[in-house]
């Protein structure tokens, strides 16, 4: 096996999986729930956990649902470079879309409203990804098992300070502002923004 897939097993996606558990355990932490004004150090941690949570979501998402890498110096990695009949099964493109707009662009589109904006969905995409990381474990061929080390997922707890787990999750909205909020009005193309 190439240096470089070695590296993705051993330093690359282990890191990507370790901020997503550190930042989702902080953004449902009692600290990050209490912060309401925005200033200080705790405003800053708050929204730091959830801009990592979202940002390394997003490189998983698109590690996991890429396609084959054609060629390892010029491409992303991806699951299937390391597995035998992976496929994920989760459909986030609206997710994604709403990561893009509120995270990692700045964007006239971008909203205001606190129950619109990303955070709570937290609690419902983690538990789905670590089921997906479940599925990638379990389709890694030969050479990629030797360079891997099993993970074992944080929980999460959500708004409602309830444990999610991966059933749960297979049961969440990823298209729209998930179960916690509340209802939201439909835009003028008839979808939920």
């Amino acid at each position: 096996m190439e240096q470089i897939k070695i590296d993705i097993l051993k330093e690359h996606l282990p890191y990507e999986l370790d901020m997503l558990d550190e930042a989702a355990a902080y953004a449902g932490s009692t600290e990050a729930a209490e912060t309401h004004t925005r200033k200080g150090s705790a405003w800053f941690k708050r929204n730091a956990a959830i801009e990592a949570f979202w940002t390394h979501a997003r490189n998983l998402i698109e590690f996991l649902e890429r396609e084959k890498s054609p060629d390892l110096n010029v491409s992303s990695a991806s699951a299937k470079d390391f597995t035998d009949g992976f496929h994920f099964t989760l459909e986030m493109k609206n997710l994604k879309d709403k990561i893009n707009a509120q995270i990692c662009h700045l964007g006239y589109g971008r909203t205001i409203v606190d129950y619109q904006k990303l955070g709570h969905e937290i609690s419902y995409v983690k538990p789905a990804l670590d089921s997906q990381i479940k599925r990638f474990e379990a389709k890694l061929d030969f050479e990629s098992r030797k360079h891997w080390a099993q993970r074992t997922p944080s929980t999460v707890r959500g708004p409602d300070k309830a444990t999610h787990t991966a059933l749960a999750a297979k049961t969440a909205s990823f298209t729209g502002t998930g179960p916690a909020a509340p209802p939201r009005d439909r835009g003028p193309s008839g979808n939920l923004g």
